[in-house]
């Protein structure tokens, strides 16, 4: 048995001796735990893959699938997806006169706002160049994260340590913010940071004090006070 990753979660097998392997994480999760049992009768393998959400505020997009892996006629190989990626799919084939197996990985970037800010960064400057007469302002370029007022410091100290990740994300994502403002502000390009209240959504609640319309209303509202201040 191979396994990467202790779990005790039961997964389900996703081939069958001798048959291709063809696995794929859904939106937003990379591949997190792999298990694989050998068959001494066949020489061939059952696979076994666990997904796990990739971590907000980060996202997974530009996948690609890589070349085979496994050279027939070998029997070890290592594979690492190229720079911030993970890996998002598996697809195998077994084949017969080598019986043995060969490997294709689907490597999936891991986008952060940083990593995002930094690939739309000549558009923005393309925009401020075309609107360079008007003042900074979020409808002439601007950079509007989604932070949070659980990402406060003060107010964490009040509440019994609950959501960490989520706390702690917000946090660096308030960092991010300030450090772009500075650094853009001489290209004309606004960075903000807005909490955007507690919304009745399937994370917020029914109890949430704003629905999704008068988030909407809010929200443009915050756009004209942001532009005001810049």
């Amino acid at each position: 048995m191979l396994a990467f990753l202790c779990t005790t979660e039961a997964l389900q097998i996703v081939n069958d001796i001798m048959q291709p392997v063809n696995f794929e994480c859904p939106d937003g999760e990379s591949i997190t735990v792999i298990q694989s049992w050998h068959s001494d009768w066949h020489n061939d393998r059952e696979w076994a893959f666990g997904c796990s959400k990739v971590p907000e505020p980060a996202t997974v997009g530009n996948c690609q699938w890589t070349d085979w892996l496994y050279q027939l006629g070998t029997h070890d190989w290592q594979y690492s997806c190229n720079g911030n990626s993970v890996i998002k799919g598996w697809y195998s084939e077994h084949h017969d006169w080598w019986d043995t197996r060969k490997h294709k990985l689907q490597c999936c970037e891991v986008l952060t706002p940083v990593l995002i800010c930094q690939k739309f960064l000549p558009l923005l400057k393309k925009a401020t160049e075309s609107r360079s007469s008007q003042p900074m302002s979020y409808s002439k370029a601007a950079i509007i994260n989604v932070s949070s007022l659980m990402s406060s410091i003060d107010s964490s100290l009040k509440t019994r340590g609950n959501s960490y990740h989520y706390r702690a994300s917000k946090a660096a994502l308030n960092m991010v913010t300030a450090l772009m403002s500075v650094e853009l502000k001489s290209f004309g390009i606004l960075a903000a940071a807005i909490h955007p209240g507690w919304v009745k959504t399937d994370m917020g609640g029914p109890g949430a004090d704003l629905d999704k319309k008068l988030l909407v209303d809010h929200h443009q509202h915050v756009g004209e006070v942001i532009g005001s201040v810049a």
